[in-house]
């Protein structure tokens, strides 16, 4: 991760320096920088895609949301990576896999204590309120995430009928 971090930041200060000294050669660089961006996330989109299909037969789907928003994970502390990606939950699992960065969390059902909603976690407050999955992780330590998903009732219900089952 740092070195995508870096390798973006030492790309856009050579890109810089070319603009100001020819435009046209700058702006033809930018624009095939912006269009390889969205090739390599059309590639990594398919890619998880592939694996979510394989990973999860249809049937075995409860709620399915393509377009999640990880915001925090309680034991990850306060600098973490956020992003979309896929989240799905089955009778044995909740499972988030982020896009662009290689980002899985995996949630055993049984683990699960509490499902709800919440407007802050770590400091994260996107504006609108989050999906907020409190378990118990694999050590059983208390730990909770929180996400970004298009229909918070429906995730909120889907859980909790299927921790309460």
């Amino acid at each position: 991760m740092l070195r995508v971090a870096i390798g973006i930041n030492i790309f856009a200060i050579i890109w810089v320096i070319i603009l100001i000294n020819y435009v046209y050669i700058g702006t033809i660089i930018g624009v095939l920088a912006v269009i390889w961006f969205f090739v390599l996330l059309k590639k990594k989109q398919d890619k998880i895609e592939l694996n979510f299909q394989k990973r999860f037969p249809v049937r075995n789907i409860r709620c399915l949301d393509k377009c999640a928003i990880f915001r925090a994970q309680e034991s990850s502390g306060y600098s973490q990576i956020k992003g979309m990606g896929y989240l799905v939950l089955t009778e044995d699992e909740l499972y988030f896999e982020m896009i662009l960065f290689n980002k899985i969390i995996s949630i055993p059902t049984a683990s699960i204590i509490k499902v709800g909603k919440t407007n802050r976690l770590l400091g994260v407050n996107p504006g609108k309120p989050m999906l907020k999955i409190e378990f118990n992780d694999k050590n059983k330590k208390n730990d909770s995430i929180a996400l970004n998903v298009k229909e918070l009732k429906k995730w909120q219900e889907a859980i909790t009928l299927v921790i309460n089952n």
